[in-house]
């Protein structure tokens, strides 16, 4: 696929990493997959993650765990997180991620998702500093990979813990940190305090880079967040999976040019590489089947998006759903764009959507 390369100024520096900008793909479970993140990579993200991978499945050697260290060429920079609750599990796990040389391995300390958290780990880590740190501690001591964290702001309102722990998280080991300025008694509702990311860099005091991640849902949004000196760095989660160009258009803003939107073209293609991978790995009817909640992300903004969405959800064969892309990007535009002409970014999700 051809789509011109972008890489946005201010690099950071992740242990011995240094990344060529400060956009950053956030883990997001079930869409980072590998066509998605070099997509991600091509347009401007200086670093991209796996989707969450569980530490104990990962030891054991589930198959399906394992599966999801698939890599595609060109995409590194990538960073592989882990979840559990295991400090001796994690470090195991870690020793696997340098194995199969991912370039950073992170820790998340904020799914905020019952299964996991019922397990004691992704968000319920807020709830149990001491535990935290000794995964931090035995992770950074099994690996020579930098070891980063994603965290949210704190477990509730009442217990907001983020600007307490990030500095001793560092002090553990991390290299990294990544704030989401939401609760997870908030989940993805609400906004995000970016105040309390912003109290979490002072705290910092610049000893190691820090991510900002919530709301950032266009580029004159992340222009902001950055000039104001919130944060070090971003990472784009939601924002980013309808639409991947968010990633060149802020590096665009970021350098002083005008942002480049997506061409019709560059959609369809986009859409059609996560398609054949999917249909590569999964077969033709399940691969059909794992790509309809990517297109319903990619078809927000255009014009007749209910209408292919309840195509794509009946379509049973690839062929068919290419045919749906191809109608959907390339043949239906907007009053006063021709078929195959530049369109814009899609429109943005509301905050509370997935």
């Amino acid at each position: 696929m051809q789509v011109e390369e972008t890489s946005p100024p201010g690099k950071l520096r992740i242990g011995t990493l240094e990344l060529e900008g400060p956009l950053v793909l956030a883990p997001l479970a079930g869409y980072t997959i590998p066509p998605f993140r070099l997509l991600c990579r091509r347009l401007g993200a200086s670093l991209v993650f796996t989707e969450m991978i569980s530490a104990t499945g990962l030891v054991y050697g589930n198959r399906g765990t394992c599966s999801l260290l698939e890599r595609a060429e060109g995409e590194d920079p990538v960073g592989a997180q882990l979840f559990g609750s295991k400090p001796e599990d994690l470090a195991r796990a870690g020793r696997r991620i340098q194995e199969a040389r991912f370039q950073v391995v992170d820790v998340n300390m904020g799914c905020p998702v019952p299964k996991v958290t019922r397990a004691g780990a992704g968000a319920a880590l807020l709830k149990d500093p001491g535990r935290a740190l000794e995964i931090v501690r035995a992770l950074a001591e099994s690996v020579e990979l930098p070891v980063t964290v994603k965290l949210r702001s704190g477990w509730d309102a009442d217990h907001i813990v983020a600007p307490d722990l990030a500095p001793r998280l560092v002090e553990a080991g991390a290299k990294a940190l990544a704030v989401h300025g939401r609760t997870r008694e908030q989940g993805y509702a609400g906004k995000a305090d970016w105040g309390v990311i912003r109290a979490c860099r002072e705290a910092l005091g610049g000893e190691v880079p820090l991510l900002g991640s919530g709301d950032l849902w266009t580029p004159s949004r992340c222009l902001e967040v950055l000039s104001r000196g919130d944060c070090d760095g971003l990472l784009l989660a939601r924002g980013a999976l309808s639409d991947p160009w968010l990633f060149r258009r802020t590096a665009d803003l970021l350098a002083g040019r005008p942002p480049r939107p997506a061409s019709r073209e560059e959609r369809y293609r986009g859409a059609g590489e996560i398609l054949s991978w999917l249909v590569e790995r999964k077969g033709p009817r399940r691969g059909t089947q794992a790509f309809r909640s990517f297109f319903c992300l990619l078809v927000k903004g255009l014009p007749g998006a209910s209408k292919f969405r309840q195509a794509v959800f009946e379509a049973r064969e690839p062929e068919e759903v290419d045919r749906i892309l191809r109608e959907a990007f390339l043949e239906v535009s907007p009053p006063g764009l021709p078929p195959g002409g530049s369109g814009g970014p899609p429109g943005d999700p509301p905050p509370g959507s997935p």
